[in-house]
């Protein structure tokens, strides 16, 4: 799941690879593939997780 969802990332910023340095392109796909994640298994944010235990 996590190599398809990585090959899908790289290949909608193929278009940007040439622009940018080998490690930022590295850090923008991990950070592409924590967003996807979160929004796949519904992880609540800091602010809300702080407000879900506060109640």
């Amino acid at each position: 799941m996590l190599a398809k969802m990585r090959i899908e990332i790289d290949q909608s910023l193929q278009n940007k690879k040439k622009n940018v340095s080998a490690q930022r392109y590295e850090e923008t796909v991990a950070q592409r593939m924590d967003d996807k994640l979160v929004d796949l298994f519904a992880i609540p944010s800091f602010e809300d997780w702080i407000g879900e235990l506060s109640n």
